[in-house]
């Protein structure tokens, strides 16, 4: 199955601000970093692990499907 350009760009725009944080700037690649300019500190707390997990459910369900 094609996502077509807008399924691959959204991934594209993740993966890019994953790599870019986890090489560049030294950080984890989790996607609450990635966050981390819009929460601040929050994100160090339930909100960062809140976001992480679904992000990982996000991904397992999305490679399952």
């Amino acid at each position: 199955m094609d996502w077509g350009l807008d399924g691959w760009g959204i991934y594209g725009v993740v993966g890019l601000g994953v790599g870019y944080g986890e090489f560049r700037k030294g950080e984890g690649g989790l996607i609450c970093r990635r966050l981390g300019g819009m929460l601040g500190n929050k994100v160090e707390g339930g909100i960062g692990r809140m976001i992480d997990v679904v992000g990982v459910l996000a991904r397992v369900v999305g490679v399952g499907v």
